[in-house]
């Protein structure tokens, strides 16, 4: 008699978001991974938590997006609560031209001068 074939059991993974989960914490980070797409997915790129960019030291320009699908958002991590903070300055992000599917999620914009 022949055994009947033996399937593994299916198991569902998370999916991980960003290929391997990973979070910017400094600003050429940042600029370099919206600016150089691993592909045009919208796959989220994650700040880490607890970061803040001081746009009242002078030392960041404002976030410039000028293409289709980009999704920026606070790292979820459900030890702490999330905190990512733009703070100060005159401008946090400027979107060029006519683009779409933009999510900018779970980040604070605060003491923007003007």
């Amino acid at each position: 008699s022949q055994r009947p074939s033996e399937f593994p059991i299916p198991t569902f993974l998370p999916t991980l978001h960003n290929k391997d989960s990973t979070c910017v914490s400094d600003w050429d980070s940042l600029l370099f991974m919206i600016e150089n797409p691993p592909d045009d997915t919208g796959d989220p790129i994650f700040i880490c938590n607890n970061t803040t960019f001081d746009f009242t030291s002078g030392l960041y320009k404002p976030l410039r997006i000028n293409r289709n699908n980009v999704s920026i958002e606070c790292f979820p991590d459900s030890n702490v609560s999330s905190s990512c903070m733009f703070l100060g300055g005159s401008q946090h992000i400027i979107l060029e031209g006519s683009i779409v599917n933009i999510k900018i999620s779970g980040i604070t914009f605060t003491e923007l001068d003007g």
